[in-house]
């Protein structure tokens, strides 16, 4: 895209613009070339579409923005702000969009969902766009979306990283205050089961997904991020889940990791660091587990590798809303 095509600070540029300033036909070519990507109606970008989970966060932020260059300064809400806040979800993003309506109703029209505004609200700035706050982005997103969806979200948002100068979105305390502020609303019901499983500690989504699945199978709940020192290795180490009664350590390895070491070499390096780590925590525990996200997927594999590594099952399976 030349210099000469306006673009907004999420890199959009409108087909309105191009056409104000002669440019039209231009925009077009690089659409049919692919050096630009259509986004929605006459707006398009030219960022590389990313693969995977990212790619489809991408598409779903994507068609938010493109929402927010041809609605009325529209206030997004619930999968929408999420979607601005850049939080986390497992699953499918929705075809819808969803913003606050106007009054005390809400409506659908298309693919916009007007949420009902039936409580005080102030709109924050993501992206050069209006958004409900976090908690209040939450409380809606758990109205709408599956429970692992919306504890995802909720988790990234709450997570208190170990390194310093970053800070959590909420507090698990003030999600609390804003669900008791908003009550009584229609879907409640659906927004307490987050509450009660928000957490600071979960650090990726997998770990979000495990910890559901292990408490939908019956296993004993485990600690989170329980530390360890390694002493070969002159380091402190901290596991995703670890059972005390029994000495077991759970890890939920996704392949971000190694996929982001920045060449093969780094990739290696990677996996010989990570079992120098593996086996120090070997010596220090009774059992060891390591699952990644098609175990988690299915029950199955996850319940057998918990079985294998003496994870006990003092409850019954049961379904989670």
């Amino acid at each position: 895209m030349t210099a000469s095509l306006p673009t907004d600070a999420n890199g959009l540029v409108s087909h309105a613009d191009a056409v104000s300033l002669g440019r039209a036909a231009e925009l077009l070519r690089q659409q049919r070339t692919g050096e630009v990507r259509r986004i929605g109606r006459g707006v398009y970008t030219r960022a590389q579409l990313e693969h995977g989970a990212r790619g489809a966060a991408q598409r779903y932020r994507e068609r938010v923005l493109a929402a927010g260059r041809r609605m009325r300064d529209p206030v997004f809400t619930s999968y929408s702000a999420a979607a601005l806040h850049r939080l986390p979800l497992v699953g499918r993003w929705p075809e819808e969009i969803y913003v606050m309506s106007d009054g005390p109703h809400g409506r659908r029209r298309g693919d916009v969902v007007s949420v009902a505004r039936r409580a005080p609200l102030g709109a924050v700035r993501v992206a050069g766009q209006r958004a409900t706050p976090p908690a209040f982005t939450l409380v809606q997103l758990a109205r709408h979306a599956q429970l692992v969806q919306a504890l995802v979200a909720a988790d990234a948002a709450a997570m208190v990283p170990r390194s310093q100068g970053r800070r959590a979105l909420i507090t698990p305390e003030q999600l609390v205050a804003e669900y008791e502020r908003l009550r009584p609303f229609h879907g409640s019901r659906r927004v307490r089961p987050v509450l009660d499983r928000v957490t600071t500690l979960a650090e990726t989504p997998l770990e979000t997904l495990s910890r559901l699945v292990i408490e939908q199978l019956g296993f004993a709940m485990p600690v989170l991020q329980q530390h360890f020192w390694l002493p070969a290795l002159g380091r402190d180490a901290y596991v995703d889940f670890y059972w005390p009664d029994v000495g077991v350590i759970g890890e939920a390895d996704g392949h971000g990791k190694y996929l982001g070491a920045g060449s093969a070499d780094g990739a290696a390096q990677r996996v010989i660091e990570e079992k120098q780590r593996e086996d120090e925590l070997r010596e220090q525990s009774n059992g060891f587990a390591r699952w990644g996200w098609s175990d988690a997927w299915h029950p199955a594999r996850l319940e057998a590798i918990l079985l294998r590594a003496g994870v006990p099952r003092p409850g019954p399976r049961r379904v989670l809303v």
